[in-house]
């Protein structure tokens, strides 16, 4: 069973448990799972601090500039080029430093295989990558359904909102 498939699964459970979810079609969720790997990790890096939608934007700017996104070809942009595309100062130095690592054996295809806690652990040993980004690498790159990001301000608000905290 895919990621996809389990997590619409579990959708469709909880908006027929929970009464907060009623008249929820999960069918209808935007659910995605980009797979693990270097490209969907800089797509990350790119979203840190910024909403999705210029998170997507930035990340539409790179794969225009190289097609496929690779740490060689992040290697090889110069720093115009990478400032064209979306990246700060520091973004671009986690990039480059992520495909650094990459080139030194990193495997983040491996972490798929992973306990959370060891591609946690593996993720936030890299410069740029804290608990939020190794968390949502599980979510959305590698499908993990028991992860929840408890530093993201948009999450915390959409939960008080849901369960009608004040």
């Amino acid at each position: 069973m895919t990621p996809e498939t389990r997590i619409r699964r579990d959708a469709a459970v909880l908006v027929a448990e929970d009464r907060r979810f009623s008249g929820m079609d999960p069918a209808a969720l935007p659910i995605e799972v980009w797979g693990p790997g270097f490209g969907p990790l800089i797509h990350l890096i790119l979203g840190q601090q910024v909403s999705i939608e210029a998170a997507d934007a930035m990340y539409g700017n790179l794969q225009r500039s190289l097609g496929t996104v690779t740490p060689e070809g992040v290697l090889g942009l110069d720093g115009d080029t990478m400032r064209r595309c979306g990246f700060s100062r520091m973004k671009a130095e986690y990039a480059r430093g992520l495909a650094d690592a990459c080139l030194d054996g990193l495997d983040l295809d491996a972490l798929a295989t992973q306990a959370d806690v060891e591609v946690v652990d593996t993720l936030i040993e890299l410069r740029g990558i804290g608990r939020w980004t190794a968390e949502w690498y599980l979510l959305v790159c590698l499908g993990r359904r028991d992860v929840f990001p408890v530093g993201d301000l948009g999450l915390r608000i959409g939960v008080l909102d849901l369960w009608e905290f004040p």
